[in-house]
């Protein structure tokens, strides 16, 4: 039971409660705290004319930070991290993961009709990492409960970011021999050959093991371009020659992975 002053316009918490439930229902957006403070905001406004209208005595609370604060801490609602994510919905996905299946079937029936058979399906892609990949993601760390939590890192190792192109196959040999990956790293232009001549180092000292077909490269902004596609390809995909069977290549739907020279390429 709760005790002293009664609350004014009690029908505005409960509208606003049920508007709450319905769009954090529909949307799987982020919702800032102002949302719910702008709505508050309005739903007061459509009681002041509603009593208006019937003629009815209206008192209504004032929206501050503490009414919105209070209504919060009644009904359970607060500002949490994001733990399930998803980029499309289910359907969606299920429907693209069809597509994608139907059009390899496809493909692999029209060679068969032509006579070849399809040797393995492979795949690349790229992907963003941080330096420091926790702090870009701003995780939770363990702290007592209270007081302050105190952090020290390098900010800025939260922002330089760099580029892993990966490389996916089918076939057990290539796999275990160690498939296709190249850095991309966030640096000026003019010093690619450093980078390259201090990896080289690293391959000739024997640091990366057995892993011949890495690769590493530059950019200003540490993101792949239709260029950076087009040389990738050309470092890492074995040239076609007498007696090599067709493979499957498959790759997103990327605007450097369409451009034409890629495709012909």
């Amino acid at each position: 039971m709760k005790l002293g002053r009664p609350q004014k316009a009690p029908s505005l918490r409960e509208n606003l409660w049920r508007w709450f439930l319905s769009i954090r229902s529909s949307v799987k957006g982020r919702m800032p705290a102002p949302v719910l403070h702008n709505m508050a905001r309005v739903i007061r406004a459509q009681y002041i004319v509603s009593c208006a209208v019937l003629c009815l005595p209206c008192q209504v609370p004032q929206i501050t930070t503490k009414w919105v604060h209070d209504f919060r801490k009644e009904y359970r609602i607060s500002l949490r991290r994001p733990n399930k994510r998803w980029k499309v919905p289910r359907p969606v996905f299920m429907q693209r993961l069809r597509i994608c299946w139907c059009n390899i079937i496809r493909f692999k029936y029209w060679l068969f009709l032509l006579g070849h058979t399809i040797e393995r399906m492979e795949n690349f892609d790229q992907k963003p990492f941080h330096y420091n990949e926790s702090g870009s993601k701003d995780c939770r760390t363990l702290a007592f409960k209270g007081g302050q939590v105190e952090l020290k890192e390098l900010h800025s190792a939260t922002r330089a970011r760099w580029t892993a192109c990966t490389y996916a196959t089918s076939d057990e040999a290539l796999a275990a021999a160690g498939p296709a990956l190249e850095m991309m790293f966030k640096v000026k232009s003019g010093v690619l050959a450093i980078v390259e001549e201090a990896f080289k180092k690293h391959r000739d000292s024997g640091s990366f093991g057995d892993l011949p077909n890495v690769s590493v490269t530059t950019y200003e902004s540490a993101s792949y371009d239709t260029q950076d596609v087009y040389q990738f390809l050309q470092r890492h995909l074995e040239p076609w020659r007498p007696g090599r069977r067709w493979r499957i290549l498959v790759a997103d739907i990327y605007i450097a992975h369409q451009d034409v020279r890629v495709r012909t390429f």
